[in-house]
């Protein structure tokens, strides 16, 4: 490890002894480190230590400021230890030397004598020591006497405010709060000055005294006397800070005082210096090595988490924890006390977040367990004993600070604002969706990954930031097609077929990428007039283009360019190409020959070529084995089986009872389904088909339980039956297949022998309105089925329940 000047790093508190014993040879070197650790204790006080005598080592022989605190102390304990080389403190003032520091002004050390202020005194007019102070703030000595405002005034003052308190408390308060004389006075001359400072403006406030006495008056039972708010937040905090001649919160003084780190870019409040003189934050600085010290338990140099009896550092995984059984989750780990209900509970369960058992809402768990857990507000309804945040005043917390809804609205409002610049009007919408869903926790931790803020800040400073151009011209990748599916479901971003816009830059990179102008007029024709001309009459408007087609369309263009380029490996075109050429080409390995034949097709009817033909093969027809049993056994676990998930049930039996396919369940929409009147209908195709019970419970289940993973899911509100990962989008293929295969459902098997047995019940025509299929694909599976339904009319009127029943009839 090496520091930020190219030195070699170790553990702060070797370097401070190697640095000393240096210099002082009278001592040793383990004498030496006992006085280290009596004097400069903490890893952070030891690094400033290790690195303030790196940069000014004369400090060990000259006691000459101005130095760190730390080290005035450090060398005051050397020469107490009986060091001779080492040489003791001087006060900058009266350059003697000290053997306790009593205070510095700006790293200086001062004796107790040059510490007081002196100034010439207002009655006498000596320089002396400053005493007291007169209501205009002018000095005084000792000797002089004041203005005659002393305690007893602004004890009078509080009893007019306050009649139900008494001269004793209020005499007792003034005495804890201001134990010195000099400072009663101080306080009083103050107040009885602005009495306002007690009623409200104590921001004000030239003494952090008067607030406390403020607080220990309500504490007290005053009810005129009122705590001040922040003029940063206006909200009602403790003011412990100095911010522009007032009183501040302790978040409002870290924001205005906010700078980059160095190391991390983050705007914090810095407070430390490295090596090289940048500034430092402190979430940074407790991860450089030089606060690190050796643990005493295994060995490793790692940030200290507590220290022994004997003062040893211990870290992390070797500090001693208290391990139980978590109240919640019942798994025997380590665990702390909660401070809510006095159980036990581990690191995960404190952060959990889940469904209130009693009033079904999500929200951080409290109490209960993972089966039944109960919210704050369930907990204890009384809103006194709960803390409420201190930005949005939301209570049911356990701390004041802000909520994590409020912080992720200050992450985003950080993240997507421009420098000196107010909130974009167009992301406004993205920040409201975000904000508002059901689980703030992972949408801020979504915000905060590196590839997320990096999209973000990029589509900020972007010269069109809603546009979906500004967009394309990011490297492509999960996280930016995830990006870009939250700004379309928000409004941010108009919809765009995502598909259907690859296909056609990926047409117009095959197009460029021809030399010939006849074959790039060519490949053009085929693939904007034929293929994607076809593709764009097949879907409707708003609506994207399955995964499926998007790779027919791919594995199409793909053929036609294999075939063109071996025709120019061969010196040959399209126009001198003949039957022989066809027919070498189709007994190469791996040739497409269905989407050939189709090319060439398109090639002669455009007149691009003649007389050519490739022969496709004939399709294979149904993969079977048509197993009625197994189909039948699965339906029915998934019928009855309620441990399984309401999406995976309903999915298998679309795929069992009504022989649909994967690509058409994935893409059925939440308004195919209507119930009215205790009747659940499921449109497939023109005609509707009534669901029995229990597929209808199912069905009502699945629409109110629907969600999918992403951040912006929430139960119902996606416009999809099975909701993707993706905002706006359904579940992939692939997902889908897996999610099937799992269950046991094998969706073509099952598919194809649900429609076997539905061909050879129902009639051609009621069978294609019913599951959305074309004629000539259902009277196809009539004869494959050798299908009898000159009885069907009989059949149907002597049946109780619905045309497509779902119980097996033999």
């Amino acid at each position: 490890m090496t520091s930020a000047a190219g030195e070699p790093r170790g553990d702060a508190l070797d370097d401070i002894v190697t640095m000393v014993c240096a210099v002082e040879r009278s001592l040793g070197d383990e004498q030496v480190r006992q006085v280290v650790i009596r004097t400069v204790r903490g890893p952070i006080t030891r690094g400033r230590v290790a690195q303030e005598l790196r940069r000014n080592p004369a400090v060990l022989t000259t006691g000459a400021s101005p130095s760190v605190w730390s080290v005035g102390l450090l060398l005051a304990a050397l020469r107490k230890a009986g060091a001779g080389e080492v040489s003791a403190p001087h006060c900058c003032g009266c350059k003697k030397e000290l053997r306790t520091l009593f205070s510095k002004r700006g790293g200086f050390w001062l004796c107790g004598p040059c510490s007081r202020p002196r100034e010439v005194c207002l009655s006498c007019g000596r320089t002396r020591v400053v005493s007291k102070r007169d209501r205009h703030g002018r000095p005084l000595c000792q000797k002089c006497p004041d203005d005659g405002i002393d305690e007893s005034a602004l004890v009078d003052l509080i009893i007019k405010l306050e009649p139900t308190l008494s001269t004793a408390t209020v005499t007792t308060i003034l005495t804890e709060v201001a134990v010195r004389g000099v400072l009663r006075r101080r306080m009083a001359r103050i107040i009885t000055q602005r009495p306002g400072l007690l009623t409200g403006e104590g921001a004000d406030a030239p003494e952090p005294l008067v607030l406390q006495f403020a607080e220990r008056l309500i504490a007290a039972g005053a009810t005129t006397v009122t705590m001040p708010q922040c003029p940063g937040c206006g909200q009602q905090r403790p003011l412990t800070q100095s911010l522009n001649g007032t009183r501040a919160c302790q978040p409002c003084y870290k924001q205005a005082n906010a700078q980059p780190c160095s190391r991390c870019g983050e705007h914090r409040a810095l407070t430390w210096r490295d090596d090289a003189g940048l500034l430092v934050c402190v979430s940074c600085l407790r991860r450089d090595p030089i606060v690190r010290e050796r643990c005493s338990g295994c060995g490793k140099r790692r940030e200290v988490k507590s220290r022994g009896e004997d003062g040893q550092p211990v870290c992390g995984t070797c500090r001693p924890g208290q391990y139980g059984s978590c109240s919640l989750c019942g798994q025997h780990k380590e665990v702390n006390l909660s401070q809510i209900t006095g159980l036990a509970w581990c690191k995960a369960c404190r952060q959990r977040w889940a469904r209130c058992s009693r009033c079904r809402t999500v929200a951080v768990v409290r109490a209960g367990t993972l089966d039944k857990p109960i919210c704050a507000r369930c907990l204890n309804p009384d809103p006194d004993f709960w803390k409420s945040c201190g930005r949005c005043g939301t209570g049911w917390q356990t701390n004041s600070s802000a909520c994590q809804r409020c912080q992720l609205d200050l992450h985003l409002e950080d993240l997507l604002t421009p420098a000196g610049t107010p909130f974009p009007a167009e992301l406004v919408s993205l920040r409201t969706a975000l904000v508002g869903v059901e689980r703030p926790d992972q949408a801020l931790a979504w915000v905060r990954k590196p590839r997320v803020r990096a999209v973000l800040t990029r589509l900020r400073d972007s010269v069109a930031p809603m546009e979906h151009r500004a967009l394309d011209e990011m490297p492509p990748g999960a996280t930016l097609a995830h990006i870009r599916s939250v700004l379309v479901a928000t409004g941010t971003l108009p919809f765009r077929d995502e598909r259907l816009f690859a296909l056609e830059r990926w047409a117009r990179e095959l197009t460029s990428a021809r030399s010939d102008m006849i074959e790039r007029r060519i490949v053009h024709g085929y693939a904007h007039w034929r293929m994607l001309r076809r593709l764009r009459q097949r879907i409707k408007p708003d609506e994207a283009i399955a995964q499926q087609q998007y790779l027919n369309i791919r594995k199409h263009l793909a053929a036609a360019v294999a075939f063109l380029d071996w025709l120019a490996e061969r010196n040959r075109t399209m126009a001198t190409c003949d039957q022989h050429d066809v027919d070498a080409y189709a007994l190469h390995p791996g040739v497409q020959r269905r989407e050939t034949a189709g090319f060439l097709r398109w090639a002669v009817a455009h007149r691009h070529a003649s007389g050519v033909v490739l022969a496709a093969p004939a399709p294979r027809g149904p993969s079977g084995p048509f197993d009625e049993e197994y189909r039948w056994a699965v339906a029915r676990r998934l019928l009855h089986d309620a441990s399984l998930a309401p999406a995976d049930r309903m999915a298998g039996l679309l795929v069992l009872l009504y022989a649909q396919r994967v690509a058409r369940i994935i893409r059925l929409r939440a308004d195919q389904v209507s119930d009215t009147a205790g009747t659940v209908l499921l449109h497939l195709g023109p005609s509707p088909i009534l669901l029995p019970a229990p597929l209808d419970e199912m069905m009502r289940e699945l629409l109110a339980t629907r969600r999918g993973r992403s951040v912006l899911g929430a139960p119902g509100a996606s416009p999809w039956l099975f909701p993707g990962s993706r905002p706006g989008h359904p579940i992939g293929d692939c997902g889908m297949r897996k999610r099937l295969r799992k269950i046991g459902v094998r969706p073509q098997v099952g598919r194809n022998t649900a429609l076997f047995a539905l061909a050879a019940e129902v009639p051609a025509a009621i069978l294609a309105r019913k599951v959305g299929l074309s004629i000539d694909v259902t009277v196809y599976w009539q004869r494959l089925s050798a299908g009898d339904w000159m009885t069907y009319a009989a059949d149907v009127g002597s049946r109780p329940g619905p045309i497509l029943s779902i119980e097996r009839t033999g």
